[in-house]
């Protein structure tokens, strides 16, 4: 039994890294492409959402990166996710026109 539990333990931690990861990498995409825009066009975004994406980036690059008992993953995604709403809603409509089309064929 222990080592079975072990097993799907192992297996389900893994599932929810990777979830994990690529919620934040989503994240993360919009925060660069934002970036990008705003640097191409200063009146993408205004002051306010500009430090917002800031502090979005900053959040994300802050992101515990080792599994440690110590860490609150849950927590860090939450204040990230928090965060990128606070600017999607900044940008409005301009957030939206950045998104990539659900499917992309090469």
């Amino acid at each position: 039994g222990e080592t079975l539990g072990l097993i799907e333990g192992g297996e389900l931690g893994l599932k929810s890294g990777i979830a994990l990861g690529e919620e934040l990498a989503s994240i993360k995409g919009d925060c660069l492409a934002w970036t990008h825009l705003e640097l191409i066009d200063p009146t993408f975004c205004s002051a306010r959402a500009s430090n917002s994406l800031k502090s979005l980036e900053e959040l994300i690059d802050s992101f515990p990166r080792t599994n440690s008992k110590d860490e609150d993953f849950v927590h860090a995604l939450a204040r990230c996710k928090a965060k990128h709403k606070v600017v999607r809603a900044l940008l409005g409509e301009r957030a939206k026109e950045t998104r990539a089309p659900a499917s992309l064929e090469f």
